[in-house]
């Protein structure tokens, strides 16, 4: 998995000292070993959508092709905690996948409920995997002890790809976290 920052002139990996701009897209890429679908979502740290942000799921169609890349605009300062969920086939993810899905038919408060519970949802589900990845913070963008590269190619993207541990059903995170 792998978040980037696409300004329209290059692509550069996720940093945490990265701020927002009007030309700004976050871009989140995915493989896996494993078909499945991956849940790309972001909270605000007291709760509740970020950005106008909605959750994405996405395919993973087979053994490690690329699911379709996430794009969202990055033009507000509001801190988020973007978690990329790689879904296995139990049941709690497939319950992840059904509050994902639900629309908010324009109420603000239908919303903010909605959010709040996939928020929880989110965090009951990555409770019980203990092998998760978390990026952000003065740790910055580094896998394993190696610093990855910066700047970001989409046809070799993997290069520099976060490697995400998987539980056994073959399920995996990675939380970006970014504060102003």
């Amino acid at each position: 998995m792998l978040l980037s920052v696409d300004d329209r002139c290059c692509e550069q990996r996720f940093d945490p000292k990265a701020r927002p701009g009007a030309d700004r897209t976050l871009v989140v890429r995915t493989a896996s070993g494993v078909a499945g679908n991956v849940l790309v979502v972001a909270f605000a740290p007291p709760g509740g959508p970020v950005n106008g942000w909605v959750p994405t799921v996405v395919a993973v169609p087979r053994t490690w092709d690329n699911a379709p890349a996430v794009k969202l605009p990055w033009n507000a300062r509001s801190a988020f905690d973007l978690y990329v969920l790689l879904l296995g086939p139990d049941a709690a993810s497939a319950d992840l996948l059904r509050l994902a899905s639900r629309t908010p038919n324009g109420d603000p408060k239908i919303a903010a409920m909605q959010a709040r519970q996939l928020e929880q949802a989110v965090q009951q589900w990555m409770a019980a995997r203990s092998r998760a990845a978390f990026h952000g913070g003065k740790a910055g963008p580094a896998v394993g002890g190696l610093k990855r590269t910066a700047l970001v190619d989409p046809n070799t993207w993997r290069q520099s790809a976060d490697l995400v541990p998987l539980d056994a059903r073959g399920a995996g995170a990675v939380v970006y976290r970014w504060r102003p």
